[in-house]
């Protein structure tokens, strides 16, 4: 993956539009043009409302006792811990990292687990991990370990 203007460089968004229409017409042939819509329907402009909106695409955010972050080479993780009693009550992590399902998976484990570094980090470690995984596993409970009392 890579930045296209490293490898051409002086590639404009208006000269790679063009270039992707004439690669479309030499498999598909000529199309008719389509132009974009500049005054959307009320319905419309009420649905965009709606599904834009950061309660839809994100849910109500609940109150976080604890907030961690750090940017690893692979993404970032945002974790967002709820505690009662020194255990984990929930836990959220908002992350652009690729792999959603471990993150979705490191953020269900931490569940009912005592708030240590030692803990999280043995957590994390038994989940079953895919190619890949095994580094990210690793500097997530470093960072936790030296995150967390």
């Amino acid at each position: 993956m890579g930045n296209l203007v490293d490898s051409s460089p002086g590639l404009t968004a208006r000269h790679l539009a063009e270039l992707i229409q004439e690669s479309f017409q030499e498999i598909h042939g000529d199309a008719e043009r389509v132009s974009a819509i500049r005054s959307p329907a009320p319905a419309l402009k009420s649905l965009y409302k709606k599904y834009a909106s950061w309660e839809w695409r994100y849910g109500k955010t609940p109150e976080f006792d604890i907030a961690l972050r750090k940017r690893f080479a692979w993404g970032e993780i945002d974790l967002r811990l709820k505690l009662r009693n020194a255990h984990i009550a929930a836990a959220h992590i908002y992350s652009d990292a690729m792999n959603s399902r471990l993150i979705r998976d490191i953020a269900e484990i931490m569940k009912d687990r005592p708030y240590s570094g030692e803990a999280l980090a043995a957590a994390i470690k038994e989940l079953e991990i895919e190619p890949g995984e095994p580094i990210m596993i690793e500097e997530i409970s470093d960072w936790l370990l030296a995150e967390t009392p």
